[in-house]
């Protein structure tokens, strides 16, 4: 399974805007963790409590998925499947269409995995 998430995020792993690749079980237990800089290590804690969060969220129909919009990037929180939330952090100059839609397509790559 390693191998074929690999595959599949492998284009956003590539991409010099965004910083962090992650994908998080819905008890906010990282699955797959990838990050380019030492710096983003301090939001891993953080991102596992607002996976658990989110999750809880979308699960009682409040919320399709999450954005946050920092002082320097854009941090998205999107569910890829019933038990699994996708998570990008990107510098902040970087397009929130762009991250969309690479979210939509590493979903429907997962769909035929899941």
């Amino acid at each position: 399974m390693k191998e074929i998430i690999e595959r599949i995020l492998k284009p956003v792993t590539l991409d010099e805007n965004i910083l962090f690749v992650g994908i998080y079980r819905i008890d906010g237990a990282p699955i797959y963790v990838h990050f380019k800089n030492k710096q983003v290590i301090s939001l891993i804690d953080w991102l596992e409590s607002q996976v658990r969060v989110l999750i809880n969220y979308i699960a009682s129909g409040y919320f399709k998925d999450a954005e946050f919009r920092m002082t320097d990037s854009h941090l998205l929180l999107s569910p890829i499947s019933k038990t699994l939330v996708l998570t990008m952090l990107a510098v902040e100059d970087t397009s929130i269409y762009k991250l969309r839609i690479d979210v939509e397509s590493i979903k429907s790559e997962f769909e035929k995995y899941v």
